[in-house]
């Protein structure tokens, strides 16, 4: 395990958001899963979409970017402040990759700042309002007076020794490529995470059923990628809800591939996002 990469900081409406650049080109904007890092994005995509600028921010709470207030943890919360952010850089619009619940915040941006977003790639999205999972341990680590001591005094024990586990059974039945050997769990786990991931699971489902009508409506061109061996966000589930709203959404499923598309199947990905490319909306 290694220490968390260190990238750039800006300020938006007076907190900081953490963020790596790579590259030169069309702006990509990588939106990252619970409970990961920015980090965890770039290499895959470093490999499969060159000649693109990436970049990566920490959501909101998590990594080095500051949390939001309890009442904007949602994905509408984070859409807007992911447009406020892209607003300080100067960029006027950009291809979004979402993956996992990171297309909750994705398919937000498209609703309520579409002019921010050319083309929407989502990658095993979990985006539809889903029953809460029971999760014991982010359960314990949010509960008043316990929670705190396992917030900064367990979880940075544990997370080095069980997060190999963790991201090897997310990326299953796909192996764990080799440049996620150092990813940094303790970092990824840290309080201000934990608490980021309770308050961000608890919007959610409300947040996603508000911006339904106006996904709807919208018109930025959304492609999806799912693995047909994703056991977390299970695509029959979500890609029903979105095909509803969206009927032009593209959906690729590949075979033997599990819930992160871009660390299994680079080349996929780089095929859809040169397509959504053709189709995205004039900047």
């Amino acid at each position: 395990m290694s220490d968390p990469l260190l990238g750039r900081t800006v300020v938006v409406d007076g907190r900081r958001i953490h963020f790596h650049v790579r590259g030169n080109g069309p702006p990509v904007l990588l939106l990252h899963g619970l409970g990961s890092l920015a980090e965890e994005m770039l290499p895959a995509f470093q490999a499969c979409l060159p000649g693109r600028r990436l970049i990566a921010p920490d959501r909101p709470g998590y990594g080095y970017s500051d949390p939001l207030p309890e009442a904007e943890a949602g994905p509408d919360g984070q859409a807007d402040r992911i447009a406020g952010f892209l607003a300080v850089l100067g960029i006027d619009q950009a291809t979004v990759v979402a993956h996992s619940i990171g297309a909750g915040t994705g398919l937000a941006l498209a609703a309520r700042h579409p002019a921010r977003v050319s083309a929407l790639l989502l990658l095993a999205p979990f985006c539809r309002p889903t029953p809460h999972a029971s999760m014991p341990l982010l359960r314990t680590a949010i509960t008043p007076l316990i929670g705190k001591v396992v917030r900064s005094a367990v979880v940075p024990l544990i997370a080095p020794l069980i997060g190999p586990g963790v991201i090897a059974a997310a990326l299953s039945p796909n192996r764990v490529p080799d440049y996620l050997s150092d990813f940094p769990y303790g970092h990824a786990g840290r309080d201000s995470a934990i608490l980021a991931m309770a308050a961000e699971l608890l919007a959610f489902n409300d947040a996603m059923a508000l911006i339904a009508p106006r996904l709807a409506e919208g018109r930025v061109p959304i492609a999806v990628l799912v693995g047909d061996a994703d056991e977390i966000a299970l695509p029959d589930w979500h890609l029903a809800w979105l095909s509803a709203l969206r009927p032009d959404t593209r959906v690729t499923t590949l075979a033997g591939i599990g819930h992160a598309p871009h660390h299994a199947a680079g080349a996929a990905v780089s095929a859809l996002a040169a397509d959504l490319t053709r189709r995205a909306a004039p900047i």
